[in-house]
């Protein structure tokens, strides 16, 4: 099942509790990209665009523009969304403690 993307985002801001995200670790949704290799489905329902620092989801991008470069601490979305094993699977391991650790850098 496709999701809203912001959903997806939210999942990701929940899971990183006490390590804050910056908003450029979330718009790159790579668990989107992992789902479509692994699976050959989509994770989101938007359209990936590719923007001069690389891909994005402009809905997701939209709505964490106001943070700037600060940490991400709130949901974006107010209806969370439900997902299957397998997209659960994704989106916390082994991506959030590879790509998504509070010690990445930028890309």
């Amino acid at each position: 099942m496709e999701h809203d993307a912001r959903a997806v985002a939210d999942n990701l801001i929940e899971m990183s509790g006490e390590r804050p995200l910056a908003p450029l670790q979330i718009i790159k949704l790579a668990c989107h990209g992992w789902m479509l290799g692994l699976y050959g489905r989509p994770l989101v329902k938007q359209k990936v665009k590719a923007w001069m620092y690389g891909p994005i989801i402009p809905d997701v991008y939209r709505a964490l523009k106001t943070c700037r470069a600060n940490p991400v601490t709130s949901r974006i979305r107010i209806t969370p969304e439900e997902f299957d094993e397998r997209e659960s699977g994704l989106i916390p391991s082994p991506l959030f403690n590879n790509l998504f650790c509070g010690s990445c850098s930028s890309p």
